[in-house]
């Protein structure tokens, strides 16, 4: 009976933990080129169990949360047609800004010009040009700015910057943001006037939530009913 405890309590901290990045998905299914969280668990681990060095049996210890990961493919390409809109065609690639933290990347393409000049997005972060340095926009608005597939910011025809693109296998760091030693983009591909939905699958996400919130509830009530058996045992060696 330990040992069925002990693998449904286990069952419950996998299902919890599972839980937890399909509502964290979820939460996200409306973010600019957010990227679902995966998990991994290992095997379900038993050790042998020994009483004055006389084996007795075995104990399930149940499954490990391993890894945790993002699926990096590409969300849906949604248009809109302004141009300070811009998607990223390759999966691997990133745009660099400047936080308050230092220099993070992003999948975002949702840019706008502040009150400054820079060009920046939601978060008034600024979009760093291929010297690391944020984007001043001089004279332009929207309605005379191109973005070419190069990543090169135009003006009225004239080139003013190039939008720092880099690539490589980078780590999630909260708020949309990534974090690592990327390398500049040997090929950017970008499209203006489009963004990048989330990846992100609602109606599967909430069905596999309801699997798991079933499972759970589950192993609630199979470790509450070997609480019990465990309970009479006691009580009815007690008695003898």
């Amino acid at each position: 009976m330990t040992r069925g405890i002990i693998a449904s309590a286990a069952g419950m901290r996998a299902s919890q933990a599972r839980l937890d990045v399909l509502a964290n998905n979820l939460a996200n299914i409306s973010t600019t080129g957010f990227k679902r969280d995966e998990v991994a668990f290992s095997d379900f681990l038993e050790r042998n169990m020994s009483v004055e060095n006389r084996p007795v049996g075995k104990i399930g210890s149940g499954p490990v949360l391993a890894q945790e990961m993002s699926i990096d493919e590409n969300g849906p390409a949604i248009p809109t047609d302004n141009p300070l809109d811009v998607r990223l065609e390759k999966p691997n690639q990133f745009f660099a800004v400047q936080t308050p933290d230092g220099i993070r990347y992003t999948r975002d393409g949702a840019m706008h010009i502040d009150s400054d000049g820079s060009l920046v997005n939601a978060s008034g972060y600024a979009y760093l040009d291929a010297t690391e340095r944020p984007i001043q926009i001089t004279n332009g608005n929207s309605a005379n700015i191109k973005i070419a597939p190069n990543g090169a910011v135009q003006v009225d025809g004239v080139e003013q910057a190039v939008l720092d693109v880099v690539e490589g296998s980078l780590t999630k760091a909260g708020q949309n943001l990534y974090t690592g030693n990327p390398q500049p983009a040997t090929d950017p591909k970008l499209v203006s006037g489009s963004l990048e939905g989330s990846n992100v699958n609602a109606i599967q996400t909430m069905v596999e939530m309801i699997e798991l919130q079933r499972n759970f509830d589950a192993s609630q009530r199979a470790i509450r009913t070997q609480d019990e058996l465990t309970d009479e045992l006691i009580r009815s060696l007690a008695n003898r």
